[in-house]
């Protein structure tokens, strides 16, 4: 019984030397396999000798992106104006002798959507007939407009 007892010893610290151990096995298809702790290792070594070139190359290329924009923001973009679409209307009634608020009336009067046509109309035919309408419409004799 005592050497079924030391066969049994035996035989169990043999089962655990012979238990599969995953780290000891080599994964197929990869080379060079290396335990976790060397590839981080081997990471950190090239990562710390790449940032050292990268860093002049970066230093270099933060340089000329900063000088690009500088150079961008000392030339402000010039920004024209929106173009207002009774620009001819307000130019044409500069030239009438008017005090200024009949000229606004009279350009208010015109600018309205549903006068829009007789906008256009006066301004094709041009600026005496603009300044004979605009008497007459401030004279009241224009049967036509009402204001």
């Amino acid at each position: 019984m005592a050497a079924a007892a030391a066969a049994s010893q035996v035989s169990s610290s043999n089962i655990e030397s012979l238990k599969l151990n995953k780290k000891s096995f080599k994964k197929v298809g990869k080379s060079k396999t290396l335990p976790a702790s060397a590839q981080l290792a081997n990471k950190k070594s090239k990562a710390n000798a790449v940032s050292a070139d990268n860093n002049d190359d970066m230093d270099v290329v933060l340089t000329g992106t900063l000088k690009a924009i500088q150079k961008t923001l000392e030339n402000p973009v010039q920004i024209s104006a929106p173009q207002d679409p009774n620009k001819p209307l307000w130019d044409m009634l500069k030239n009438i002798a008017l005090a200024p608020d009949d000229r606004i009336a009279v350009g208010m009067h015109l600018c309205k959507l549903e006068f829009q046509v007789n906008l256009s109309f006066l301004i094709s035919m041009g600026q005496e007939y603009l300044e004979r309408w605009v008497y007459k419409y401030l004279s009241g004799d224009d049967p036509a407009e009402n204001h």
